[in-house]
């Protein structure tokens, strides 16, 4: 056997994105809808999000679209691609992807992952850099319970709130000052000035 990958390459070239979507999308439907309920938490499908990084093959193309670190000499790096991905707690499948560049936010890409978040999961499960008031708030008006890390640069004081297990308690979180910039100034003034998490 030849170990040229030419003919694999040239024959994955010629399926249609639509196809590989389409695929993608029949799979998952029927993996999730036959999922054991057990695998389930508290009867709530539950829905991670973490984002990464990948280094892509130096072309004109990709580094336009995905430019290299600005600290790397023309030349000497590589184009790199940020992405966050939506995955079943339960399967393990992976359901949705938001890709950018070095220069897109993780938070951003979360957040173009709402709606597919909404209409399959009931609680999404996250790291510390999804927390924060709005983005909460948000996800709970769409039905969509969060449960992510506090931010380190949230000072927390457990002196304070309610003291449900060790590191885990209830506690007032206040309205930011400042609307976020990607928050409509009309969603901002209807969240509330202070609400449990």
């Amino acid at each position: 056997m030849s170990s040229n990958t030419s003919a694999y390459c040239q024959a994955r070239t010629k399926l249609p994105d639509t196809l590989l979507k389409h695929i993608h999308a029949q799979i998952v439907s029927v993996v999730e809808h036959q999922a054991p309920t057990a695998l389930l938490w508290r009867n709530r499908h539950v829905g991670v999000v973490d984002g990464s990084t990948l280094s892509m093959p130096d072309t004109p193309a990709n580094q336009s679209h995905y430019p290299q670190p600005s600290e790397q000499k023309t030349g000497c790096g590589f184009p790199v691609m940020k992405f966050v991905g939506l995955f079943s707690l339960a399967t393990g499948l992976w359901h949705a992807l938001a890709v950018g560049n070095l220069h897109d936010h993780e938070r951003s890409l979360f957040h173009r992952l709402w709606d597919e978040l909404a209409r399959g999961f009931d609680v999404v499960l996250g790291d510390r850099g999804s927390t924060s008031f709005a983005d909460m708030y948000c996800l709970k008006q769409r039905r969509v319970d969060s449960v992510f890390r506090r931010h380190q640069m949230r000072a927390t004081d457990f002196r304070k709130g309610k003291r449900l297990g060790r590191c885990d308690h209830l506690v007032a979180w206040a309205k930011p000052l400042q609307r976020p910039a990607w928050l409509s100034q009309a969603t901002f003034d209807a969240m509330p000035n202070e609400w449990i998490v």
